[in-house]
């Protein structure tokens, strides 16, 4: 592992995702079209304890406020506002750079993330682009100095990932307790995964499989994993069992060429 030395910007970023964003309260200061979007963003996100604070919104905004989707203060901000409401997250993104760096340096001293739009010396975060199929998530950044980048590579990158990956990730989901229960040791969960993962299963729902179909040949490679590894004594779950005996009667055939060579080659 190697650990950059301080002050190389080329690493300074640590990418994270926020989760349960709908209990946090945010604050966002201004009511024009960069308000808008980044509002938007946070409703897809699941954020519902939004307030905003401006002498006035633009029609969508104000739509929103009229029907109680989100909270807001008629008036301008003021020193004091964000140490009385403690949001966990500020965006001050009003057309005033002095008011967006006053609010910010008020919310640094309250530990609130914050983020004054398209000035990154004062951004605790920044949005990236992103790409979201279900429960997969995968984020563009370029430091914030290029988002227009960021956007294109996204809409290039997007057409290689489609529904069918969502479908996955739900499958995984519901296998996921099984494949706890049944490799208790990480070393061995994690060469479960990744037997699932290269498996041609994106392949499979892309040719019109069915959620059942794939279920199955997933939990016969949980299976073929189990007997490699000698883990999970004992029969699995009666569940598990009678899939177990369905794929064997159906002989559910895996297809042999890569998942993802085609989809590389496509991007």
């Amino acid at each position: 592992v190697t650990v950059t030395e301080q002050g190389d910007t080329n690493l300074s970023t640590y990418p994270i995702i926020l989760n349960n964003l709908e209990t946090q309260p945010v604050l966002i200061l201004g009511g024009g079209k960069i308000a808008e979007d980044k509002l938007v963003s946070l409703l897809n996100a699941g954020a519902n304890a939004i307030t905003v604070i401006s002498p006035e919104l633009n029609e969508h905004l104000a739509e929103l406020a009229d029907s109680g989707v989100i909270d807001w203060v008629q008036r301008a901000y003021h020193v004091g506002d964000i140490g009385e409401r403690l949001p966990f997250l500020l965006i001050a993104a009003t057309d005033d750079p002095a008011v967006n760096h006053t609010a910010v340096d008020e919310a640094r001293e309250h530990r609130v993330l914050a983020q004054a739009v398209d000035d990154i010396p004062y951004c605790d975060f920044y949005g990236v682009s992103v790409i979201r199929q279900g429960g997969l998530t995968i984020g563009i950044g370029t430091d914030g100095q290029m988002p227009a980048l960021s956007a294109r590579l996204r809409q290039k990158l997007s057409r290689g990932f489609g529904p069918e990956y969502a479908r996955l990730i739900e499958l995984a989901r519901e296998l996921r307790p099984q494949i706890a229960e049944r490799f208790p040791d990480f070393a061995e969960r994690r060469t479960v995964w990744y037997a699932l993962v290269d498996a041609p299963l994106i392949a499979m729902l892309r040719r019109g499989d069915s959620d059942e179909q794939v279920r199955e040949t997933m939990l016969r490679i949980i299976e073929e994993q189990a007997v490699t590894q000698n883990v999970g004594q004992g029969p699995p779950p009666a569940e598990q069992q009678q899939m177990m005996k369905s794929v064997q009667q159906r002989q559910v055939e895996i297809p042999a060429h890569p998942v993802y060579s085609s989809e590389i080659e496509a991007v």
